[in-house]
C-alpha cells in the first residue's frame, strides 16, 4: 500500500476516535480561482504528497462538437521546509467556442487563445517555491489543448491531452501523428503550431500555449504546461507538458489526459513528522544522478530499497537501456549516446521517479 493511502487511513481512524486530524495528517485542496494562492507549510512538516491536475481545453460549441483535450496529472512526494510559503497556480479551463466571438481566450495560467472560434487551451497547474517566477516552478501539471473543426465528422479535431514528459499532439482528421494539429509541449521546448493551407498556429513556449491560427476558422489554442502546446490551424491545439523537479520530488507518476472536469486542482496531504506515527511516513528520499551534464559515465545514488530497476530513454521516449540497480550506487555507461537530453526512470514497490540529464 502506498504511503499516501496509509496516511489517509490514519486520518480516517483519527476522525472515528475523535482525535483531531491536525495531530495526524492534514489534507488541503486548492481549486481554480483565477488568481495566485499561497500555502504556508505547518510546523514539523518536511514532506507532503501532491496530486496536481491541469485544466481542460475548450470545446467547439456548434452543431458539430469537437472536444478540448483533458488536463494532465502529476502525483509525487515533495520535500518542504516548515514555515515555507508555496505559491499555488491552479489552471483555468479554456473557453469554449460559440460562434459569436472571433477570439476565444485560453485558461488562466498560460492557455493559448483559440483562433476564429476555436476552443481556448487549458491552463497549467503549478507549485512555485522561493518566488513566483516561472523559474520557481517545482511541480507542473499540463493543460489540454483547445478543440477545433475542419472535417465534417464530430470530434475529429479534438485538442491534445496535457501532461506527461511529452504531452499529446492536437488532432487533425482524427489523427495526431502529422503536422496538422498543434504539436505537444516537451521538457525542452514548446510545441510547433499546426500547419494547414490557410497558415499555421503559433508555437507554444515556456509556461504558455500557442494561439490558434487567427486567419482560419475553428483553430484550437495550445494547452499551457512546463512548455506549452502549439496552437492549431483548422485543428486541435497541442497539450502542455508536465514537470517535477528531480531535486526535491520523489515517487513521481505522470498521467496524460486525466482531468476532464474543467479547472485544475491540487490536493496536498501532509504528515506532521514530530508525531510518533504507527504507519509508514511519506517518503521524500532524494535521489541524485551525477555528473550532470555527463560524458562517459552516469552515476545513480539512491537510498537502499527505494528503487530496484532503471530505464534509460531519449527525449522521444525510446528505450535505450534498462536493468536492475546494483544497490545504493549504480554506474551506467553512456559513452555510446550522442549529445542531447535523456531520462532515467527509476521504479520500485512504492512508485517511480523520472530524472533528466544532458549528455555532452
Amino acid at each position: 500500500m502506498k504511503p499516501f493511502y496509509l496516511i489517509r487511513l490514519v486520518a480516517f481512524a483519527a476522525c472515528i476516535l475523535g482525535i483531531p486530524v491536525s495531530a495526524w495528517c492534514q489534507v488541503a485542496i486548492f481549486n481554480y480561482t483565477g488568481s495566485v494562492q499561497t500555502y504556508t507549510v505547518p510546523a514539523g512538516v518536511t514532506c507532503c504528497s501532491i496530486d496536481a491536475w491541469g485544466a481542460t481545453g475548450g470545446y467547439v460549441e456548434s452543431t458539430i462538437t469537437d472536444s478540448g483535450g483533458n488536463g494532465g496529472r502529476v502525483q509525487c512526494n515533495l520535500a518542504v521546509t516548515p514555515g515555507e510559503v508555496l505559491y499555488i497556480y491552479i489552471g483555468g479551463p479554456g473557453q469554449p467556442a460559440n460562434g459569436l466571438n472571433p477570439l476565444v481566450y485560453g485558461g488562466y495560467n498560460g492557455g493559448g487563445s483559440g483562433g476564429l472560434w476555436g476552443g481556448g487551451g487549458g491552463g497549467a497547474t503549478d507549485i512555485r517555491i522561493g518566488g513566483s517566477a516561472f523559474s520557481n516552478r517545482v511541480v507542473v501539471a499540463g493543460g489540454g489543448g483547445g478543440g477545433g473543426i475542419n472535417s465534417s465528422f464530430p470530434d475529429y479535431e479534438r485538442g491534445g491531452g496535457g501532461g506527461g514528459l511529452i504531452a499529446e499532439n492536437g488532432y487533425f482528421a482524427n489523427a495526431n501523428t502529422g503536422t496538422g494539429g498543434g504539436q505537444a509541449g516537451t521538457q525542452t521546448s514548446g510545441g510547433a503550431g499546426g500547419i494547414y493551407t490557410a497558415g499555421s498556429g503559433n508555437s507554444g513556449s515556456l509556461d504558455s500555449g500557442g494561439n490558434g491560427n487567427v486567419g482560419f476558422y475553428y483553430s484550437g489554442g495550445g494547452g499551457s504546461g512546463y512548455y506549452g502546446g502549439g496552437g492549431g490551424s483548422g485543428s486541435g491545439g497541442g497539450g502542455g507538458s508536465s514537470y517535477a523537479d528531480t531535486a526535491i520530488t520523489s515517487y513521481v507518476t505522470h498521467t496524460i489526459g486525466y482531468n476532464a472536469s474543467g479547472g485544475g486542482k491540487i490536493i496536498f496531504s501532509l504528515c506532521d513528522t514530530s508525531i510518533a506515527l504507527t504507519v509508514k511516513p511519506l517518503n521524500c528520499s532524494i535521489v541524485n544522478i551525477y555528473p550532470n551534464p555527463a560524458n562517459n559515465l552516469l552515476t545513480i545514488n539512491t537510498p537502499a530499497n527505494d528503487f530496484n530497476t532503471y530505464t534509460l530513454t531519449n527525449s522521444m521516449g525510446h528505450v535505450l537501456n534498462q536493468n536492475e540497480l546494483s544497490g545504493a550506487v549504480t554506474n551506467i555507461n553512456i559513452a555510446f549516446l550522442p549529445a542531447g537530453l535523456y531520462f532515467v526512470t527509476l521504479r520500485g514497490s512504492n512508485g517511480s521517479k523520472a530524472l533528466k540529464f544532458l549528455k555532452e
